[in-house]
């Protein structure tokens, strides 16, 4: 589904876009052996790469194509690709976020520029996969909760970090070739104080990858377990001082829209596909099929609608603003992507999730990745934001980031 809302995005936007839109079919066939395990997602990276898609946020003095945070106010560009990629498949989108985000977290912490060339140079010449690697095995905590991020450690060594640990959830494991990782300096006072950002390459003897993932859907994420047993990581790979990731401002919030972008794009692939089962089972002229068809559509245009006003809104600035739209919007998604399935069901019936059909893949992996974040934790959050509250952080249960006061 090609929405009518148009993005008005500048020229250079929408032809990063277009190729991304005109890669759909051959993504779209491989998503069907990527879910069956049968092989990793490196070509439709190599794809990717060829499209020029692999460099959207690198800043353009380093040969990028500068959609990203230091070149651009608006990220409703380098969200349209990811959406587009989405509607392919979902778990490449999943990953494909993961790219962009990392690389845009690189140029955007602080670290020297010699750093961010030399990084961003193994994608712009070699098309190098980035990933990045933060959440860990549940750890319970004192007060009966239990903490997700903040057990793998770094200790300073000479020249640089010494790291240990164990990464669930650690995207595209097998075709990823550098991640950047959240350690914790094992000396820091704080989680806050200690979170380091260190980059590695992925193939290196240090780093274990085990076959972990699992999971009902989104099963081509990749998303396994990794083990870092003593890996030396130099200062030089250092992103941003200690803690620079709390220190960033409304940008860092820039993930959350954007993998709700992927619910979006996976919801009218599901609105799409049901469309073409309704005209192939000739059930376009039963009322309620119809209504169905209606409420879908309706759901669908109007989040891309709201899509391109949050755009606007990240261009204005306003940091309060930009957090508590942003948040709005990924909720928005979620709803309209649990509705839009929930309406293609009653729509085609049983027979839809036989798995000849994409749809069972389709509806599988949207169910599971709806769930990241929580949305009863990102309507609370909204509401804190709203009330001038203090925030739950996502990352340490029991901690709080202060909310943004208003001027």
């Amino acid at each position: 589904m090609r929405s009518s809302i148009d993005f008005d995005l500048p020229p250079a936007s929408q032809t990063l876009v277009d190729n991304a839109w005109e890669l759909v079919p051959l993504l779209r066939e491989r998503a069907r052996e990527y879910d069956k395990g049968i092989r990793s997602q490196t070509e439709d990276f190599a794809d990717l790469a060829e499209a020029g898609l692999l460099t959207i946020t690198v800043p353009k003095k380093m040969g990028g194509q500068g959609l990203g945070a230091i070149d651009s106010d608006n990220p409703l560009g380098m969200w349209a690709v990811t959406k587009a990629l989405a509607y392919a498949d979902l778990c490449l989108a999943r990953n494909y976020e993961n790219h962009v985000n990392t690389i845009d977290t690189l140029t955007f912490s602080g670290c020297d520029e010699e750093t961010q060339r030399r990084w961003c140079a193994k994608t712009v010449d070699g098309g190098a996969v980035w990933s990045n690697w933060a959440a860990e095995p549940p750890k319970p905590n004192p007060d009966g909760t239990s903490s997700y991020i903040g057990q793998t450690t770094a200790e300073k060594v000479d020249g640089g970090w010494k790291v240990n640990g164990i990464k669930r959830y650690a995207n595209t494991a097998t075709a990823a070739d550098v991640t950047c990782i959240w350690v914790v300096d094992k000396k820091a006072d704080s989680f806050f104080d200690g979170l380091l950002m260190l980059m590695t390459d992925t193939h290196r003897p240090e780093i274990q990858i085990e076959d972990w993932w699992d999971a009902m859907g989104m099963r081509a994420s990749d998303a396994q377990e990794a083990t870092f047993k003593d890996a030396f990581i130099p200062d030089a790979d250092q992103i941003g001082p200690a803690g620079a990731f709390f220190k960033m401002p409304a940008w860092s919030i820039r993930a959350v829209p954007h993998y709700a972008v992927s619910f979006l794009g996976a919801t009218e692939a599901i609105y799409d596909w049901t469309i073409d089962y309704v005209k192939e089972r000739g059930k376009g002229k039963d009322q309620f099929v119809r209504h169905h068809l209606g409420q879908m559509h309706s759901a669908i245009e109007a989040c891309n609608a709201l899509l391109k006003e949050l755009g606007k809104i990240w261009a204005t600035g306003d940091e309060t603003t930009i957090r508590t739209a942003s948040i709005s919007f990924r909720i928005m998604s979620e709803r309209t992507a649990l509705e839009v399935a929930a309406h293609a069901i009653k729509a085609c019936g049983s027979t839809a999730f036989h798995r000849q059909y994409d749809f069972e893949r389709m509806y599988r992996d949207i169910q599971v990745y709806v769930r990241h974040e929580n949305i009863d934790h990102m309507t609370s959050n909204l509401g804190a934001l709203c009330a001038e509250a203090e925030v739950h952080s996502y990352w340490t249960p029991g901690q709080v980031v202060k909310a943004p006061v208003k001027t």
